[in-house]
């Protein structure tokens, strides 16, 4: 009988330590799962930032082209500007001069802003 009962006590055991271990299996089977559910959320995630990162380098490329361009087409109107100021002062106390001379000798076909003509 001894041997009975301990044969008994040794299956009881093993079948304590089978629950054990199919308890194990589902709980790890379980958090495999969440886990694998959170990681494809995270892999979506990042793929949705990666693209919305390329998109915003991509006008951050295009606004810095733009702003250069627009620096540029200013700068050239501010050169013209300067250009024509400079002409202008060249030329006005030359114009204002004939402008006098001929105030007393009207001539017809003649354009005031020839005197502005390089």
């Amino acid at each position: 009988m001894e041997i009975a009962t301990a044969l008994n006590n040794a299956i009881e055991q093993l079948n304590g330590r089978k629950k054990e271990i199919q308890a194990k299996i589902i709980d790890e089977t379980t958090e495999i799962q969440t886990l694998t559910v959170q990681m494809t959320a995270i892999e979506e995630r990042i793929e949705t930032l990666t693209n919305s990162l390329s998109k915003s380098e991509s006008e951050l490329v295009q606004l810095n082209n733009t702003i250069v361009e627009t620096d540029a087409g200013y700068q050239k109107i501010v050169e013209a500007g300067e250009t024509l100021m400079t002409i202008v002062s060249q030329n006005l106390p030359k114009f204002v001069g004939e402008q006098q001379n001929d105030s007393a000798t009207p001539t017809k076909g003649t354009d005031p802003l020839d005197a502005f003509k390089i």
